[in-house]
């Protein structure tokens, strides 16, 4: 089976569902794949700043990465410890949360930094993309899963 389209995202992790959005509300038809069937299970990155909250706001998606998200107040310090359990070194407010600094981030822009983990921020992503698709898992590394937006139906596995 052929598939065809005008842009093809490898991985569907933070930055390549950020793409499958933003060209599926420009209606520019893409396609994702990705080594996995299914998004992150773990935590990994977990803060969304500023400017990357302003851009999810132009995609629609803030009201559900607000709702599912630690409030900026909660975002908190920066603790340096000589290890997980070990004494503190130091600990500094992070994010714009210091009070001498916290309006300077509130007049620069009307999002502040948000704490929502990689494995909750992607399912709100590759949802929002549009209709989907998952194939049958193909080639000697186990599959390659793949999501279709908008305009590119998949009813098929498709070739690695």
């Amino acid at each position: 089976m052929n598939v065809e389209t005008d842009v093809l995202i490898i991985g569907s992790g933070p930055a390549g569902a950020s793409a499958a959005l933003m060209l599926s509300t420009l209606e520019v038809p893409n396609v994702m794949i990705t080594k996995h069937r299914w998004t992150a299970n773990t935590p990994r990155a977990h803060l969304i700043n500023q400017r990357a909250l302003e851009v999810f706001r132009d995609m629609g998606i803030e009201d559900q990465i607000h709702h599912d998200a630690a409030g900026h107040e909660l975002v908190g310090d920066s603790v340096v410890c000589t290890s997980l359990a070990g004494e503190e070194i130091g600990r500094i407010h992070a994010w714009g949360t210091h009070p001498d600094r916290e309006a300077d981030y509130q007049r620069a822009s009307p999002c502040l930094s948000l704490d929502l983990p990689q494995n909750y921020l992607e399912p709100i992503l590759v949802r929002a993309s549009g209709p989907m698709a998952v194939s049958e898992d193909v080639g000697p590394s186990g599959g390659v899963g793949v999501v279709s937006m908008p305009g590119i139906p998949l009813a098929a596995p498709i070739g690695v």
